[in-house]
């Protein structure tokens, strides 16, 4: 029917890494592209916004270079690891897999500017998220 079958591509991509270059060569220029044509017409309309990108991949795919700040949602590679196998229904083999394929997360932790800890309730994590938003807007006034 046209979509994407995200499973079978992620059993592809996350155990074949040529196969994982090839699809991101083909996607991030346009995701770049696409992201930066966004954040100029927000810059356009609404200088004082506050413009945060949902990128998964953020650091892999350098894309933090011209970023004020990168915000990074910080767990430990043990909860990370269940919890992914919880919510996909994947054994340990497969989820460490696609761990493995991304950058170790205290890497992305020492590359932050704002760590949100998201290894207790979800409401903590609320809660920090707000503080980090607050401190985008003071950073933008």
């Amino acid at each position: 029917n046209g979509d994407i079958d995200r499973e079978r591509l992620g059993d592809i991509i996350f155990n074949d890494r040529d196969k994982k270059k090839r699809l991101d060569a083909i996607v991030h220029p346009r995701v770049f592209e696409r992201s930066a044509a966004l954040i100029a017409e927000i810059a356009a309309s609404e200088p004082d916004a506050v413009v945060i990108l949902d990128i998964p991949l953020l650091l892999e795919a350098d894309m933090d270079r011209d970023l004020a700040e990168v915000i990074v949602v910080y767990v430990p590679e043990k909860l990370q690891l269940q919890r992914l196998m919880a919510r996909d229904g994947i054994d340990e083999e497969a989820a460490m897999a696609r761990i493995r394929s991304q950058i170790p997360i205290e890497e992305k932790r020492k590359r932050a500017t704002c760590i949100i800890d998201n290894s207790g309730s979800r409401s903590a994590c609320r809660q920090q998220a707000l503080k980090v938003l607050d401190h985008l807007r003071q950073k933008g006034n």
